[in-house]
């Protein structure tokens, strides 16, 4: 999985992904190994076509089996 600095900011700034630190001198962000699998949800959730409005409103259900069939079913019906 290879995520852009850009999109990483973009993250932060959605408040998607927060980093874990950033560093006071440089600005540089720092993410943690226990970030991995938030980062692979909002990718997998983005490579469906899902906003980052939508990712907001799915990632507290992302475990939820039914929520999840529900909302890609209504994303390939709204899909053309």
């Amino acid at each position: 999985m290879r995520v852009s600095p850009r999109m990483l900011r973009h993250y932060e700034q959605s408040g998607l992904l927060r980093p874990a630190e950033v560093d006071s001198f440089t600005g540089y962000r720092l993410y943690a190994s226990g970030q991995i699998p938030l980062l692979a949800r909002i990718t997998e959730l983005r490579d469906m076509g899902f906003g980052i409005d939508e990712i907001k409103a799915l990632l507290p259900n992302y475990n939820n089996r039914t929520a999840m069939q529900n909302a890609l079913r209504q994303k390939q019906q709204s899909t053309p």
